[in-house]
């Protein structure tokens, strides 16, 4: 997927995107970051044609996004929103049945085909024991999953993810980003999220797309382009760079102040 020249507004008066340019590398994970309200979750429904830009192309497989048809589009590409919902009387297997809509005509009936897709989501999720439990039964972290796996069950070759750690805790933040990690390497799949944990960002990406006030500001492999210096640029915070041969790469927060003040105290 190619990202030309894309620049967004909402209200044709203030541009959010402006000139976007990137590459999403195919068989890869790609992590959106920056601070709240630099354009991340806008960048990535306009990725996905949930948006229009006002200029500029999104090319996927040789063709600009809009020319699918919504239908087509989605035996492309599947989306996992930040905020999901649904009636929480829905089992899993229900939920999880609505992503093969894009493979079905009004008129056709229960498919193998649907069923092995569906079987193959939920196990891919660690589902199965779940599929007959309603929503309202679930802990956050399982109905993340449950979404996930309607995604999955579309069998696009193409996943975004905005921000799909939001309100779980520590537990279900690492099994969603390992889940996250298993698809690529297991199943190949393209994914594109957004998240604002700099550290997993770190952790499970193959590259990384920083952005602020809706420009990108680098964009590469994590430990090429991640410094104390970019992230004091784009989030105006002091950060630590540290290396551990378990964890890797990671970073911690100092100080919202910059280092040059902290170094004169």
């Amino acid at each position: 997927m190619d990202i030309r020249d894309i620049t967004f507004s909402y209200d044709r008066k203030i541009d959010r995107l402006h000139q976007v340019n990137a590459e999403i590398l195919p068989g890869r994970i790609t992590t959106i970051i920056g601070p709240n309200g630099c354009g991340k979750s806008t960048l990535l429904s306009v990725m996905s044609n949930n948006a229009s830009a006002r200029q500029g192309q999104i090319v996927l497989d040789g063709r600009e996004i809009g020319q699918y048809r919504p239908r087509e589009l989605a035996r492309k590409l599947a989306v996992v929103h930040q905020q999901n919902e649904a009636p929480h009387d829905l089992t899993v297997e229900q939920l999880v049945r609505f992503g093969r809509l894009p493979h079905r005509s009004i008129l056709s009936g229960r498919r193998d085909e649907d069923d092995e897709s569906v079987e193959w989501a939920l196990q891919c999720t660690n589902l199965e024991e779940k599929r007959y439990r309603t929503l309202d039964q679930l802990s956050g972290g399982e109905q993340q999953r449950v979404w996930i796996a309607m995604a999955l069950a579309q069998r696009t070759p193409v996943l975004f993810l905005d921000e799909p750690t939001t309100y779980l805790d520590m537990y279900y933040q690492l099994e969603i980003m390992e889940l996250i990690e298993r698809l690529n390497r297991d199943h190949g799949l393209t994914i594109v999220m957004v998240l604002h944990d700099i550290n997993q960002a770190i952790r499970y990406s193959d590259h990384l797309i920083a952005m602020k006030e809706g420009r990108i500001v680098k964009s590469g492999e994590p430990e090429q382009i991640l410094t104390a210096e970019l992230i004091r640029s784009v989030y105006g915070v002091h950060v630590v760079v540290r290396r551990d041969e378990e964890a890797g790469l990671y970073m911690v927060p100092v100080s919202i102040r910059p280092q040059e003040q902290q170094l004169a105290r």
